[in-house]
């Protein structure tokens, strides 16, 4: 983790670049006193050698080295013993050498992903990525939250352990070069730049199990923006007085991984097959229904006709209803058997039937 710095309020001190410049110019006023008065140094008895030929080429290789030009992409600023001068957008600028320090930064967006590249990031657990390779970067790993009044059989109401990655997309602010150079620790460009990395990710990773922990995994994956907007007002209120625009911060990694994506397709899909056949069984029930009731009906209204039909014709013949239905059931039996014996009543029955 980064080295808790406080950071402190930047005053610009431009009378000490000036200063440092007039102390930079006195060998070159020293240079032109000799050159006017002929001083030199005594070789002999006749050659003198002028301390001007020694002076100037020193000046000059001196002022060279001392001018300096940011380009049109570069934020700079120059110190003098550390404190903040000079704030400069580009062009040329002198900064005399030891007495002054000019430092430069990119003033274009630059885009850094965390915790790392895909390829950087371990696979496995912490500690089988220890004993494999140590370049490996470890994962961020959140768990959500658990069911939430929802289907208790849908993986998205489980808890699931998510490794989601975040990108930022930042710059250092116009004019504010001494804030980052000031309020970062660590004493080169390259030490302030990796502490301020690894502050991000931190503060990224802490806003990150917030979110991400007080949701299910349903509301993680439909809730993907509200996260990377909390990712990026935590960020930039952490390094409000670091002299960084935080511009941009993308979430990754928010939906579940395959096998997750898997189980929930066979879940949908059971669930399909499993209301298609209710109503397929509920149609068939129904329609057995119908065609039960259309049947009875049927049954029904037939022998009722039959009961009419039977009830004339025993009016007509003047013969008891009852005594007629079981001759009728005698018939029907005689058909299918050539010897039969009626009873005197039928009989007599028979022959009126006959007779009418």
């Amino acid at each position: 983790m980064a080295t808790e710095h406080t950071p402190t309020e930047i005053t610009l001190r431009p009378s000490y670049y000036w200063t440092a410049v007039a102390v930079s110019i006195l060998p070159a006023i020293i240079a032109l006193i000799f050159l006017l008065t002929g001083w030199g140094i005594h070789i002999g008895s006749s050659f003198v050698l002028p301390y001007w030929v020694l002076i100037v080429p020193a000046c000059v290789l001196y002022y060279a080295a001392s001018c300096f030009m940011i380009q049109t992409e570069e934020f700079g600023g120059v110190t003098v013993l550390e404190t903040p001068s000079l704030e400069l957008e580009h062009g040329f600028v002198y900064a005399p050498l030891w007495l002054t320090e000019l430092a430069r930064f990119p003033r274009n967006l630059i885009q850094h992903q965390f915790p790392g590249e895909p390829e950087e990031i371990s696979k496995v657990s912490d500690e089988e990525a220890d004993r494999m390779r140590k370049n490996f970067l470890r994962p961020i790993r959140i768990t959500t939250a658990g069911e939430d009044d929802g289907d208790e059989d849908d993986p998205l109401n489980s808890r699931l352990t998510l490794e989601p990655t975040f990108t930022v997309l930042w710059q250092v602010q116009k004019l504010g070069f001494f804030e980052f150079y000031t309020n970062i620790p660590g004493k080169s460009y390259a030490e302030k730049l990796r502490n301020l990395l690894q502050f991000m990710r931190d503060t990224g990773e802490k806003a990150l199990n917030i979110e991400i922990s007080s949701r299910n995994a349903a509301a993680v994956t439909k809730d993907k923006e509200a996260i990377a907007n909390a990712v990026l007002s935590r960020l930039t209120d952490a390094t409000a007085s670091w002299g960084i625009n935080i511009c941009e911060v993308n979430v990754l990694g928010l939906e579940p991984d395959h096998d997750t994506n898997i189980a929930l397709a066979n879940i949908t899909r059971s669930k399909a097959n499993a209301k298609s056949t209710l109503i397929e069984a509920d149609a068939y029930e129904k329609s057995t229904i119908k065609r039960a009731t259309g049947d009875g009906q049927a049954t029904v209204i037939r022998e009722e006709s039959a009961g009419k039909g039977l009830k004339a014709k025993a009016e007509a013949s003047g013969i008891n209803a009852e005594t007629l239905l079981k001759t009728e059931a005698a018939v029907e039996i005689g058909k299918n058997n050539s010897k039969i014996i009626l009873a005197g009543d039928i009989l007599d029955i028979g022959k009126k039937l006959v007779g009418a």
